[in-house]
């Protein structure tokens, strides 16, 4: 499993890890997540691609986040690690997905696959708690911060129904496991890659232009946002196709559930001419 680590222009570095064979494949992870979640997907998708992953600024062994957010610095960062590894396909998954489609609004590539797209298009994405998530954010109340995020998002879907204190006390249990310290340090680059997601709310015609073919994906039992939003994409950008993805959620893909990665399979290995 070789590591790599991609030094930026301005001195900071992205780190990352390759997996398998073939066409490359550059995985653009979701937000509180590290490239370690997306290690089973890579061992899958690894058989027929060389699947790179990267830990995002303000993820996993990589820079601190861009201060302030820029998205478009981050898909040129994004275009940097393409041309580093000569991947010209890529995988994103929810918040992901806003960093891949700004840099296919400027480069074509071979493909690119959105799952659970976390982008706004005409205001498919609910922001009405974002304020409140971000000033908890910053004044550190990380269990208020983790209980207003499963609320606004909708996810996990059993959380998201809880009364607000049941909801904080949930959060404080699970910020004490060792997958909760995971979130505890990720929480202000969540809250500064959703600041970007809820600025760069566009028309879907802003898409009408894409240079890249697209595949859509979202899980039957994700959160109804999702839907709308790759429903609208997939209207706007010519070409783009929508699979809707039985039994699936948006943790099915770090999961390697066979349902999503079948038909994902099938699309990566036909777009980079592999039989």
């Amino acid at each position: 499993m070789p590591i790599f680590e991609l030094t930026l222009d301005d001195g900071e570095r992205l780190v990352g890890e390759s997996h398998g064979s073939g066409p490359g494949l550059v995985v653009v992870q979701q937000s509180l997540s590290t490239l370690e979640d997306y290690r089973p997907l890579a061992v899958h998708l690894g058989q027929h691609l060389t699947v790179h992953l990267f830990d995002r600024r303000g993820h996993g062994d990589s820079s601190p986040p861009l201060s302030p957010p820029s998205l478009k610095q981050e898909a040129g960062e994004l275009g940097r690690l393409l041309d580093a590894t000569g991947a010209e396909m890529v995988l994103a998954h929810s918040s992901g997905a806003l960093v891949a489609l700004e840099l296919a609004r400027t480069r074509r590539l071979d493909a690119l696959a959105l799952y659970d797209p976390g982008v706004s298009v005409d205001g498919s994405l609910p922001t009405e708690w974002v304020p409140d998530f971000v000033a908890a954010v910053r004044s550190g109340a990380q269990e208020l911060a983790m209980a207003l995020v499963s609320t606004g998002l909708n996810t996990p879907k059993v959380m998201a129904r809880l009364p607000l204190p049941l909801r904080r006390l949930a959060a404080g249990v699970f910020l004490r496991t060792r997958r909760g310290q995971m979130f505890r340090q990720q929480l202000a680059a969540g809250a500064s890659e959703l600041l970007l997601v809820v600025a760069h709310d566009h028309a879907a015609s802003t898409y009408e232009d894409l240079l890249t073919p697209v595949w859509i994906a979202v899980g039957s039992e994700s959160p109804q946002h999702y839907r709308t939003t790759a429903e609208r994409l997939s209207g706007a950008i010519p070409g783009a196709s929508l699979t809707i993805i039985p039994r699936a959620r948006r943790s099915t893909l770090t999961l390697a559930g066979p349902q999503l990665t079948g038909p994902l399979l099938d699309y990566l290995t036909h777009a980079s001419g592999r039989p």
